[in-house]
């Protein structure tokens, strides 16, 4: 098995490259977009549900990087958790 295989293929030889987002991905994606909705004066709201969607994308990205179908989807959840922790700083 190539390096191009190890990249984009699972264990039974299938090209994966997306798939179905589980659920720490729809948290983060229904907190994301409900922050669009909520009154900008309600600070503690925004604030709770900023929180919801920091660990939820946190909790995916740790996810994707410790079982990853191959290492590119882990490469995604490295990257994505670097570029969230460091937003957070």
């Amino acid at each position: 098995m190539n390096i191009i295989d190890k990249c984009f293929k699972d264990n039974k030889g299938k090209v994966v490259i997306g798939q179905a987002p589980n659920l720490p991905l729809i948290v983060w994606g229904i907190s994301r977009l409900s922050i669009l909705f909520i009154n900008s004066s309600n600070v503690s709201l925004i604030s709770l549900i900023d929180k919801i969607s920091f660990g939820s994308i946190i909790i995916w990205a740790g996810l994707e990087l410790y079982s990853g179908v191959n290492l590119f989807r882990r490469a995604v959840g490295l990257i994505i958790l670097i570029f969230s922790i460091q937003g957070r700083l």
